[in-house]
């Protein structure tokens, strides 16, 4: 499918959550999104265009066989990380991608760009981001990703 122009603003979860999808998005803007600006998950195939996020927690997640890209971005005043792939239900099999191009950073907080966790996969304007160490089970059960 195609959407355009998603607008959300002071959101108390996720703001764009997806999974099992094949989407084309053009135009999406997030203002104080207390978890994930844009989560995407189980399978989706997902292309976007034009994104700014503003005070978000975690500006992208990727994960579970996922993949997608971005081209032209935008994030201002990301909390804890600009972009994360991990794998959270290992069940969805497939390589967890997530392709960056045209990111433009507008503020000077000290955020972790990338979390990739191993057997998954980030570049960032053609950089590839270095493997971290996730632990899902403390991110989601005690982190601030817990509900």
């Amino acid at each position: 499918g195609k959407m355009v122009n998603l607008n959300f603003d002071i959101v108390g979860g996720d703001a764009l959550d997806l999974s099992g999808s094949d989407l084309k998005i053009d135009t999406i803007n997030a203002y104080k999104i207390y978890d994930k600006a844009i989560s995407v998950g189980e399978l989706t195939n997902l292309n976007l265009y034009n994104v700014y996020i503003e005070k978000s927690g975690t500006g992208v997640a990727v994960k579970d066989g996922s993949d997608v890209r971005i081209d032209k971005i935008k994030l201002n005043n990301i909390i804890y990380d600009d972009f994360m792939t991990y794998v959270k239900k290992p069940y969805f099999e497939g390589m967890t991608k997530l392709e960056v191009n045209e990111l433009q950073q507008m503020d000077k907080i000290k955020t972790q760009k990338c979390i990739r966790e191993k057997e998954t996969f980030i570049s960032i304007n053609g950089k590839e981001c270095k493997i971290s160490v996730v632990d899902i089970n403390k991110l989601y059960n005690e982190g601030r990703m817990k509900k």
